[in-house]
């Protein structure tokens, strides 16, 4: 336990070092997992549980480009209300499957072009460490709504990790803006200590490490643009 709080300090401060210790299996990733699930779930919870329906179920049917009259609206709200105490629990699946992927595509890459031979677990344990900046966007992101109070806060606009938020600032309802939300300091915070993981766990050069983690990135990110231009 005491090497995995160190590790997740590290992550932060010397993340070589961090993933050294992932490599060489000296930590466990249920630390950094449950640490990050405990709070995404208690964030989103508490926004979804909170959040007044209404205004939340007004806001999606003016992103779809849809129009419901006043008492479409109330059905609909009071529907929505129902269901939006669960909301808090989709992201955290996700995040379980992201994770799942993340690994498996770092672990297949290294078996193929690399001389390391690591098991699935330990791709797994790198991705749990590496993920732990996500944190700071889950902290703005709860010090943002506790500061709303009782006024209405659209969750995208909540993390101010976001390049939309921190320089854009373009409405939610641009076609843009959902993948502008997904390119914030955090997420290439994660993406740079992938890069720096997946050198220290294979020994691959810099070039190639950057190389393997971008790819999945730009495919993402140039199909998303992609589908919006089409």
């Amino acid at each position: 336990m005491n090497a995995s709080l160190q590790a997740i300090v590290d992550t932060y401060t010397s993340p070589k070092q961090a993933f050294a210790q992932v490599r060489d299996q000296h930590v466990s990733a249920w630390v950094p997992l449950l640490l990050i699930l405990v709070s995404t779930t208690a964030v989103t919870t508490w926004y979804f549980t909170s959040v007044d329906p209404q205004a939340f179920m007004a806001e999606q049917i003016a992103l779809s480009g849809q129009t419901m009259s006043p008492e479409e609206l109330a059905m609909a709200s009071e529907q929505m209300a129902g269901f939006l105490p669960f909301s808090g629990v989709m992201p955290v699946l996700f995040l379980l499957v992201v994770y799942a992927l993340v690994a498996l595509y770092l672990h297949m890459v290294a078996s193929v072009g690399t001389d390391a031979e690591l098991k699935y677990g330990r791709w797994f344990s790198l991705v749990c460490y590496a993920f732990l900046p996500s944190l700071v966007g889950l902290i703005t992101i709860a010090v943002g709504y506790a500061m709303a109070g009782d006024r209405y806060v659209s969750f995208a606009t909540l993390d101010l990790t976001s390049l939309n938020n921190l320089v854009l600032h373009w409405p939610q309802t641009h076609p843009w803006t959902g993948m502008i939300n997904a390119l914030s300091l955090s997420n290439l915070w994660v993406a740079l200590l992938l890069i720096v993981g997946f050198k220290t766990l294979t020994g691959a050069s810099w070039g190639g490490a950057i190389v393997t983690v971008l790819i999945p990135f730009v495919l993402l990110f140039g199909g998303w643009a992609a589908f919006i231009v089409w």
